[in-house]
């Protein structure tokens, strides 16, 4: 699944292996809890069959009832022989317990930490080899040149935090282009205007942006009607401190409605996102799938978390010797901003250094995690 709360990133894993699978003659299909599912994977380019099981994305049903769908929607049929890759935060691991009944069955586990019975687990913590990278980025090494000039932000899918405008007004403050530096932003498509953080209505606290927590609450998040009723506030109570009107989703900073300042641009979601990011030589993401991308062709990165499923790829990249700079809601905003600027430059006018990550990144992503998992699932 995938959504506004939980971000493209799921969708898009899945995406990989299955482009993967077509390359190796086996038929692959798409099931989706709801239709804004469906349309996410639509727009990030997905061609093969798939169908809307029409269900609360929070509450699947359960193994017997998913088959039952699937093969009334003419997925597959019934003498055909099924492996199962379950991709859900909301799925419980009883389904893919259940699944296994039907067919092999692997999920990834990005939280949990269990290994339920019969069941294939995916973990990226426990062996990076496994990471599903598209096409394009291991077979493209990123030169490395004399001094860093052009830096990338990208958050995922989306940014339903803010830390791109953050990042965007500390480096306007900070006047960082008078140091050869020029800073780019990459919106990613669930980053529009009007995507205003859900309202609980409790007082100071909503429920988290995303289930990266089951259950998790994240108090002093209050939705608020600035302009246009597109943004939130957090509130200085609140764990780090955060304080603003409007996410970097709404805000006209990354809508590219009003003037950024010197230095600053910001970039559509790409077609092409190998060609794209080879025009960059840093790059500082969120802990998901660009991270990963980014590693396959070596374009040096620092990481960041912002949810609790990105923690444990963010340090398994850092034991692996690639920078992580930390959870930017354990801090507050200005100094996430300040402080991840710092590193970014300090590493700009460092070569060896980036020749250094870079290396390594290639060393431990080198594109093949897709067929991996797909030997594991399919024998």
């Amino acid at each position: 699944d995938g959504n506004e709360q939980i971000g493209g990133g799921h969708i898009s894993r899945c995406l990989t292996i299955v482009r993967e699978a077509e390359r190796q003659g086996l038929p692959a299909a798409f099931l989706f809890s709801d239709a804004a599912s469906e349309a996410l994977y639509q727009r990030l380019g997905g061609r093969a069959p798939c169908l809307i099981l029409e269900q609360d994305s929070a509450r699947p049903a359960g193994a017997k009832e998913l088959v039952k769908k699937a093969l009334a929607g003419g997925l597959f049929g019934p003498e055909e022989r099924l492996c199962f890759l379950v991709d859900s935060y909301a799925a419980p691991l009883s389904l893919s317990e259940g699944l296994t009944r039907y067919g092999r069955t692997a999920y990834f586990d990005d939280l949990h930490g269990k290994r339920p019975k019969g069941v294939i687990r995916i973990d990226y913590d426990e062996d990076l080899r496994l990471t599903p990278v598209r096409e394009g980025f291991s077979e493209r090494p990123l030169k490395i040149r004399e001094r860093a000039e052009k830096l990338l932000f990208a958050s995922g899918a989306g940014d339903p935090l803010g830390i791109g405008d953050a990042l965007a007004k500390a480096f306007r403050d900070k006047a960082c282009f008078e140091k050869g530096l020029a800073l780019h932003l990459l919106r990613g498509p669930l980053c529009r205007k009007g995507n205003p953080l859900p309202d609980s209505g409790r007082a100071g606290k909503v429920t988290s942006l995303s289930p990266f927590s089951a259950g998790s609450e994240m108090t002093g998040i209050r939705h608020s009607e600035g302009p246009e009723g597109t943004g939130f506030s957090l509130s200085s109570e609140s764990g780090n401190g955060i304080e603003g009107k409007r996410n970097a989703c709404a805000d006209g900073l990354v809508t590219g409605e009003t003037d950024p300042g010197e230095g600053i641009s910001f970039h559509p979601p790409q077609e092409d996102m190998p060609a794209f990011l080879a025009g960059f030589d840093l790059i500082l993401t969120a802990a998901g799938n660009m991270l990963y991308e980014a590693a396959a062709m070596g374009l040096p990165a620092i990481s960041y978390a912002f949810a609790d499923n990105q923690l444990a790829g963010a340090r398994a990249m850092e034991r692996a010797g690639v920078s992580y700079f930390g959870d930017f809601r354990k801090m507050p905003p200005e100094a996430f901003a300040a402080g991840i600027l710092k590193q970014a430059l300090a590493l700009a006018e460092d070569k060896q250094e980036r020749q250094r990550i870079s290396a390594l990144e290639r060393s431990v992503i080198d594109g093949k995690g897709a067929g991996r998992i797909l030997a594991l699932l399919c024998g």
